[in-house]
């Protein structure tokens, strides 16, 4: 039996997959950055939700939101997100 949280984790990734796709975050490089500047302070929680669903969801390139981390966040504060996403990742895929 399926916890509420679960469904409703899911039906909110899949909901976010579809938005993000249709503002073409997923195929476009100045897409994402134009829209995490936007995000101000919720932009890096945004960018490692993203980078987490890449381990989920195939259809997000992984090069483009590392390339895009770079670019909008600089190398050592996308290396302190980059440790920070690896963490959530191990832990959502060995949780399962």
């Amino acid at each position: 039996m399926m916890h509420a949280s679960s469904v409703a984790g899911a039906i909110a990734t899949v909901i976010f997959c579809i938005w993000a796709y249709q503002k073409g975050l997923f195929t476009s490089q100045e897409a994402l950055s134009e829209y995490m500047q936007r995000a101000g302070i919720w932009g890096p929680p945004i960018f490692i939700f993203l980078q987490i669903l890449q381990t989920v969801i195939p259809i997000i390139p992984g090069a483009l939101t590392s390339i895009a981390g770079v670019y909008i966040y600089g190398m050592f504060y996308w290396k302190c997100l980059q440790l920070y996403r690896y963490y959530y990742r191990f832990y959502y895929c060995f949780s399962i």
